[in-house]
């Protein structure tokens, strides 16, 4: 045990320069809990300790357990791996209390008591200040910057920001190959893997899912999807489903399979139309129409209307916790939660509700089309299932909205102009007119 003393311009509490006495390397490294600068005749130890393994210890308290186990580390920090049972191998470990009660390897770990307990394989935490009951980790292959990252089980993820991919009191299975970055992104996912998150609270909610790619502010993904695509702030993808893409602002996708390209306020515009896929290899069971589409066609009900969007009605206000467990599926997707500062505990949330729809907010340009409830009435009518109608909350997770595929008139349109074709022919004929 050496002390290394030598003569240094340390400040005061009061703000005034000593020099009349030797300062020890601590008195510049090691300041009190209060983050002050030492005071007059205050003498603080530094121990400089270099074991048989090759590893070098600085600091007051460091790897002071008779139990600990050091090898071609570095440790710097006061009451660094002092816990009984630390392990240290051809790490670095800096920050006061930083593996307090851990094993790293190959790793390296900075910042104020990061990661106190688990296991750190070939991993880099820099953690400056986390919660005071740190959580349990297992990480291998990891890189974890900010307060309480990747807590529980984890292999091959990234998580920057307070809370990224937390886990914080999760059983995790397997949560692997996963880049979170913001504040409390993926913050409960305890299975997936080849996720990305990227932004503040983003699919913070999020349990289980896997292949996700999530970018913007207040991303929700509900508890569990698979396959999805969110881009753009407080975009959402509902709960349950998988393969859905949503894109823009506040776009919302509901359904599996679903694209969902911006909201009511843009407007699609392409440069050189759109193809849909339509190969003979890729279908069978192939046909003529075998419902009545003559009676489909002459039962439709072109339409004039002017759009009228309940969204458009949507006014924010903050709700509890508990009258949020009690909105449906899809309303919970127009919520935001609201965090108490500088933890993870949801106060609230911020909740945007249908209020007034009195037709004040109604478009003034006039469309044409077809209304999607007539066109199910007419259907059910002849007895026949029209794939062109979209009931989302049968076919997504309960979203109250309903769509028309109008692609899916052609075929029905064309066969029942070859019908009024083949009419006209026989008239023709009858009347001996060319044709």
């Amino acid at each position: 045990m050496a002390e290394i003393k030598h003569t240094m311009r340390t400040r005061t509490i009061g703000g005034v320069y000593d020099t009349l006495f030797p300062k020890t390397i601590a008195e510049q490294v090691i300041t009190d809990p209060q983050r002050r600068f030492v005071t007059d005749g205050e003498r603080a130890k530094l121990d400089i300790i270099k074991t048989d393994n090759n590893a070098t210890i600085v600091g007051l308290l460091a790897a002071s357990s008779g139990s600990s186990f050091f090898h071609e580390s570095t440790l710097f920090g006061s009451s660094i791996c002092s816990g009984v049972g630390s392990y240290a191998y051809r790490s670095v470990v800096t920050g006061h209390g930083a593996v307090s009660n851990g094993i790293a390897t190959d790793s390296i770990v900075i910042g104020t008591g990061a990661c106190k307990h688990g296991v750190i394989q070939k991993s880099i935490f820099l953690e400056p200040n986390p919660s005071a009951n740190a959580f349990y980790r297992e990480t291998y292959n990891g890189i974890g910057i900010g307060n309480n990252t990747l807590g529980g089980a984890t292999h091959e993820c990234i998580a920057i920001g307070p809370f990224a991919l937390a886990g914080v009191g999760l059983p995790r299975a397997d949560v692997k190959d996963n880049v979170s970055i913001g504040f409390m992104s993926g913050k409960m996912l305890a299975s997936g893997v080849y996720n990305v998150f990227v932004g503040n609270n983003v699919a913070a909610g999020l349990a289980g899912g896997s292949d996700n790619t999530f970018v913007g502010h207040g991303i929700s993904a509900g508890s569990s999807v698979n396959l999805c695509v969110a881009i753009g702030r407080t975009s959402s993808i509902s709960s349950g489903i998988s393969n859905a893409v949503a894109i823009g602002a506040h776009a919302h996708a509901s359904a599996s399979n679903m694209f969902r390209l911006g909201t009511t306020t843009h407007n699609i515009v392409s440069g050189n139309g759109a193809s849909i896929t339509s190969d003979r290899r890729d279908k069978t069971d192939i046909s003529d129409l075998t419902y009545d589409y003559v009676e489909f066609i002459k039962g439709l009900r072109p339409r004039n209307y002017r759009m009228n969007f309940r969204d458009d009605y949507r006014e924010t206000f903050v709700i509890s916790t508990q009258m949020y467990d009690k909105l449906s599926s899809s309303e919970k997707h127009y919520c935001i939660p609201r965090y108490e500062p500088g933890t993870s505990d949801i106060t609230g949330y911020e909740y945007k509700m249908i209020v007034n729809n009195d037709g004040s907010k109604k478009r003034t340009r006039q469309h044409n089309g077809l209304i999607a409830d007539e066109v199910k009435e007419l259907t059910d009518r002849i007895g026949f299932d029209f794939a062109g109608y979209r009931d989302h909350s049968f076919h997504g997770d309960g979203t109250d909205e309903i769509s028309l595929d109008y692609g899916e008139l052609h075929a029905p349109h064309i066969a029942f102009s070859q019908y009024m074709y083949a009419l006209l022919v026989k008239c023709a004929q009858a009347l001996n007119i060319p044709i």
